[in-house]
């Protein structure tokens, strides 16, 4: 007989474990940032998920979370990050006072996973970590040779959020901390180049409180839905709940932590689908999509995925020879960086100019994705969710000439390109000037948001 929501609720509460979260990994995951190393072939010992990693993806959703609730209600939004961290010290702690919560990562099923090179080498991104035929697997995961993952539901782990002894953690201040940090797990995954869909997570949550029932009623109609239109309605339904915790948590910090002003542009991810103004344009911060085709397996969803991301692939949608045609006017900058490469001992794509050479420059991408699985019945598919954040944090960036993109054309500052911009319906190129930098970086984005979306849903 399983355990009723009550007796499980009880046994949580003690020893202050405010909730447990079961996660396994939906797409191929490599624990550890772009130089890690996971693997030790001499202890033969793997690295799992690491509470502090853990930590920093969940605090980076939870400013997003309160920014969104901050601007949904007060039509400003906290003037810098660390007025964000501000309103985030009552639960998670900052340099002045520590965190009412300790997060604690507990080891379940964890295996080495090389998959077939010939059905994984075609994805962007995989080039890194594409083993060799015959080479010994341990060494090639060794120390030696770093390049190293997890396959698809080969890593099983628990995470569990304690109450710190003698903390007193209220209701809303509980449910804005799971919320946050389900939020995280389910659309920003764990390990590295989440951002590309990879460490993708599956989730089931326990929690000693009754608010959490919608919670989890939610995420298992998500994962039962079977059809792109019942997933979206789930993800829809999982933000705007945790929109309204996080306006619940943001009603009870006290008046002296709440910013005094705020900023008209915000410079950080903003959660909120509510829109902002721009010169005559008006766009939301936020916004989520589940792409209205289902994938086979989580390997073809990460392959489409990566395929999106490419300039040759935006060529390709508007029946452009890939090589024959410029991409200077394909923005793809806002994708993320580095985005850079050699080719024939020249340096291609985006970097910045510096007295010592060109420079690689590291920019999250402002949009993100992630892969959802969903069963009906005997059948399986896996979704794309797309994420889009429109922060303009990159205006610091195009205002320097030193930002520049090195093609066909030579090397030309990012911010005199943003003259023109290739259309994705039309595949016209559409005039730019004069528009605001403001207005040129919403244009980008809506671009590359209207590429990816459209060559994920072929």
């Amino acid at each position: 007989m399983s355990p009723t929501f009550e007796e499980i609720a009880e046994e949580l509460s003690r020893g202050g474990l405010v909730a447990r979260i079961r996660v396994r990994n939906v797409t191929i995951t490599r624990i550890g940032g772009y130089n890690a190393r996971p693997y030790s072939s001499e202890l033969d010992l793997q690295e799992r998920p690491r509470s502090q990693a853990i930590r920093g993806v969940w605090r980076w959703w939870a400013r997003a979370l309160v920014a969104g609730a901050w601007y949904e209600e007060y039509s400003d939004f906290p003037s810098s990050l660390e007025d964000l961290d501000e309103l985030l010290a009552p639960v998670l702690g900052s340099t002045n006072s520590a965190s009412k919560l300790s997060l604690r990562v507990s080891a379940g099923t964890v295996q080495a996973g090389v998959e077939e090179a010939e059905r994984i080498k075609r994805i962007a991104r995989l080039k890194l970590f594409r083993p060799p035929r015959s080479e010994d697997k341990r060494r090639y995961l060794s120390e030696e040779n770093p390049r190293r993952y997890f396959s698809p539901s080969k890593l099983r782990f628990t995470i569990e959020l304690f109450r710190r002894p003698h903390a007193s953690l209220s209701s809303e201040e509980k449910l804005f901390s799971l919320y946050s940090l389900v939020l995280s797990l389910a659309l920003g995954g764990v390990g590295s180049i989440t951002n590309r869909g990879f460490g993708s997570t599956q989730l089931s949550v326990s929690c000693a409180d009754k608010g959490c029932r919608v919670l989890q009623d939610t995420l298992s109609r998500m994962y039962a839905a079977g059809n792109p239109q019942d997933v979206q309605e789930c993800l829809n339904s999982l933000i705007d709940n945790a929109m309204s915790v996080a306006k619940q948590y943001l009603s009870r910090i006290p008046e002296k932590l709440k910013p005094a002003q705020g900023t008209q542009l915000p410079r950080y991810p903003v959660l909120s689908r509510k829109e902002i103004t721009v010169g005559k344009t008006r766009a939301p911060l936020f916004r989520i999509q589940v792409i209205n085709k289902p994938f086979p397996d989580p390997t073809s969803a990460l392959s489409r995925i990566g395929s999106a991301t490419l300039k040759a692939s935006w060529k390709q949608a508007l029946k452009l020879d890939p090589r024959k045609e410029s991409s200077e006017k394909y923005h793809t900058w806002i994708l993320g960086l580095p985005r850079s490469s050699e080719y024939e001992g020249q340096k291609t794509g985006y970097v910045e100019q510096t007295a010592s050479g060109y420079q690689n420059l590291r920019r999250q991408s402002a949009i993100l994705f992630s892969v959802i699985p969903s069963e009906k019945g005997s059948r399986r598919s896996y979704y794309v969710a797309v994420c889009g954040f429109l922060t303009f944090d990159w205006l610091d960036l195009l205002k320097r000439e030193s930002f520049v993109h090195i093609g066909g054309g030579g090397e030309q500052s990012v911010c005199s390109l943003l003259r023109e911009i290739r259309d994705p319906s039309s595949g016209k190129l559409r005039s730019l000037e004069g528009l605001s930098l403001e207005q040129q970086l919403v244009e980008v984005f809506e671009t590359a948001w209207n590429f990816v979306v459209e060559i994920l849903q072929r």
